[in-house]
């Protein structure tokens, strides 16, 4: 029987926005850039996105995905202890010339290394957060060069206990 919620990705989901768009770095690394539909600094709430960011949404922007299946680590007695699920975290910057350098820095900052972090919606906690992989990838689209460059993060996740 297991004695978590069964929340884990939750969990984790909410971590991985909350730490992107609450972090000073990040907020004033896209502060610095201008959005080219408002001609206002941009944000990182507009400016953050799960799995893929609208279309209508300029780079730099950071995009954040489940890359492959968790992994449940069980004791005893089959219960979970907790949950490693990888997650790809990436900025995506257009044009031949690489300017993000600063918002890829916050990212490896944010989760290259990260330990014992309570989470409170959904309750749980990241029990450990370190980086996989790098990832760095290049697409034409429509005329224009992007890049994609981040890395594959493990994210073990412990979702709070059942009632």
């Amino acid at each position: 029987m297991n004695t978590t919620t069964g929340l884990e990705l939750l969990v984790a989901q909410a971590w991985i926005y909350s730490r992107l768009t609450g972090d000073p770095s990040t907020i004033a690394a896209f502060a610095e850039r201008e959005n080219p539909a408002t001609e206002a600094p941009m944000t990182p709430d507009e400016q953050v996105w799960e799995y893929r960011a609208p279309e209508a949404v300029a780079p730099p922007f950071i995009t954040y995905r489940r890359e492959a299946p968790g992994l449940d680590v069980t004791g005893l007695g089959g219960n979970r202890i907790y949950t490693r699920i990888p997650y790809l975290i990436t900025v995506t910057g257009v044009g031949e010339n690489w300017d993000h350098d600063d918002l890829y820095a916050c990212i490896e900052r944010l989760f290259g290394l990260a330990v014992n972090i309570p989470v409170a919606e959904p309750e749980g906690y990241i029990e450990a957060c370190v980086r996989r992989e790098v990832f760095d990838q290049y697409a034409d689209a429509a005329g224009l060069h992007y890049r994609h460059l981040g890395g594959i993060y493990e994210i073990a996740v412990q979702a709070a206990a059942a009632a």
